[in-house]
This record gives structure tokens, sequence and C-alpha cells, in this order.
């Protein structure tokens, strides 16, 4: 166990509960008491740690919190929605405020996971901190590490890859396993870009096939373990109601691991790991395995 690591995830809990962010602190106001009721009613059933079955309900958190933040923006509508407001205006209105609600369920949804798994990783020697310019000086590893350069068109290129949290083991050395988190409250199309940040960082480690494409530091690009977080809240065709149609799969399978928070009616996500070559034995598994993962390491 390490204490700087639960200083570390304690700090980030910190700052979602003081955080100014409109989106957390609706997060932190509509989200957590729904959270709080069912890591105690887990704890009564016997589901300890209750922190860490309770990441497999995140998406019934937010599907539970959306009456909630409906009604706190219908009250924006009733105060912007005057006596003398055109029919046309009041449709503008609520349009946006339908946009709002889709929009901003993922930014919601990216908060909660990094507020859960910073509970679940209390009393781990892991930390976890948002994907961010002071990531570096948190955990030892930010977006800077991450740099991958591409020489196209006699023009240098370069990009860090894209996530939305780091978590690794504190302290970290040089040997010290990373885990670069994507969130994603919904799949369709959105779902194939986190597959692009994934065969990114493998081709820029290994630029055989495309020598063009390298990393700025290819022994700490190489550590990392490129996975996705996700729920589906789509209202119309959901991807993960039920067994997940193959391109789904395939975006999930490129990924070194991809975890689902779907409730306990999703069987078909995976619950432990097998210890074949690729370190996996399903395509999706319930995020409560992340935990068990990370203890591996």
């Amino acid at each position: 166990m390490s204490r700087q690591s639960d200083a570390i995830n304690r700090e980030l809990l910190e700052q979602y509960r003081t955080s100014g962010l409109v989106v957390v602190q609706r997060m932190e106001r509509h989200c957590v008491p729904i959270y709080d009721r069912k890591v105690a009613e887990l704890q009564s059933a016997g589901q300890r740690p209750a922190s860490k079955y309770v990441l497999d309900y995140l998406g019934q958190i937010l599907v539970g919190a959306r009456p909630a933040v409906q009604r706190e923006l219908d009250g924006i509508d009733a105060y912007r929605i005057g006596a003398r407001t055109t029919e046309e205006e009041q449709v503008r209105i609520r349009r946006g405020r339908n946009n709002w609600i889709k929009s901003n369920a993922g930014k919601i949804f990216e908060r909660l996971v990094g507020f859960s798994l910073a509970n679940a990783l209390v009393g781990t020697n892991f930390a976890i901190w948002p994907f961010r310019n002071d990531a570096h000086s948190k955990v030892g590893f930010g977006p800077e590490d991450t740099l991958v350069n591409v020489e196209a068109a006699g023009e240098q290129l370069s990009t860090p890859i894209e996530a939305d949290f780091v978590a690794t083991r504190i302290p970290n050395s040089q040997d010290s396993p990373i885990l670069l988190i994507s969130v994603k409250s919904t799949l369709k199309d959105r779902f194939h870009m986190v597959g692009f940040w994934k065969l990114l960082l493998d081709v820029s480690v290994s630029p055989v096939v495309r020598p063009e494409i390298t990393a700025s530091n290819s022994t700490r690009l190489s550590r990392c373990k490129y996975v996705v977080v996700c729920t589906d809240i789509a209202e119309e065709q959901p991807d993960l109601a039920h067994e997940p149609r193959n391109l789904i799969k395939i975006d999930a399978a490129v990924l070194d691991f991809a975890f689902a928070s779907l409730g306990p009616e999703a069987t078909f996500l995976g619950v432990d790991f097998g210890r074949d070559e690729g370190g996996r034995n399903h395509i999706f598994h319930r995020l409560s395995a992340i935990v068990d993962l990370i203890r591996q390491y």
C-alpha cells in the first residue's frame, strides 16, 4: 500500500467536491447521492469492497440522475421563457436544453468515472489523475510523455495521445505499468476514435511498418495500456443493450482492455482475466474487474 497513492486519489476526490465547474457540480449534486445509496446497499448485501462493485452501476447512476438534471434545467427554461417569448423562441430554448443534456451527459459520466475510480483505488498502490497538463507532476506521466511525431509531405507534425485519465503505480518507476483511460457514455461512430489512438500509440513505438511515425519517448510510451471505460445511455438503438455487433467488438478488441458499466444484467461482460498471451479472455469486462487488473500489476 502506498500512502502517496492514497494522497493523490484523495486529492482528486477533494477537487471534485470543491470544483467550481458547473458540470462537476451537477455530478456532485445529482449523481453522488445515488452513488452513496448504491454503496450502502452493496455493503448491506455483503458485496465488499463496495467501492469496487459500485463501478458496475455507474451507467445506471447516470441514467438515474437524468430526471433531476432535467428538472433543474426546466427551472432555468421557465425563467428564460417569459410571457413575451415567441413560440419559435420557446422551441429553440427547449431544443438547446435537450442538446445540452445529450452533450453534457458524457462530461458528467467522465467525472463520475474519475470520482468512482479514485474511491476504488484508495488503499492500493495505484493512483488516478485526469490526463491534463498537471498529470506529470502528480503521477509522473502526462500528455507531454506521449508525443507522437509524423512526417508527412515535408511537414513535421506532432500530437500527444488523447485520453481522459491516467492511472499508474505510485511511486512511478521506469517499469511501472501505465493505464491510459478513455471514457465514453455512448458508442456509435465515436467509439472508433478510441481505437485510433491505440493504433497510433502502437505504430509509434514499433515504426517498422510506418517509419515516418515515431514516438518522442518510445520507452515510456511502450509501457502504456490503452483502455476504454464505457456505458451506453443511447435511447435509440443502443450498442450494448445486448451482445454487441461485430464492429463494436473489433473496436474493443483493438484496445488493450475494454470495460463497461452496464449493471448486473449484462451477462456478456467478463468478470476475470485470462493468462493467455493477450492477457484477456473476454472482449468486454465489467468495470469492477479493472480493480483486479490493477492488483495484478
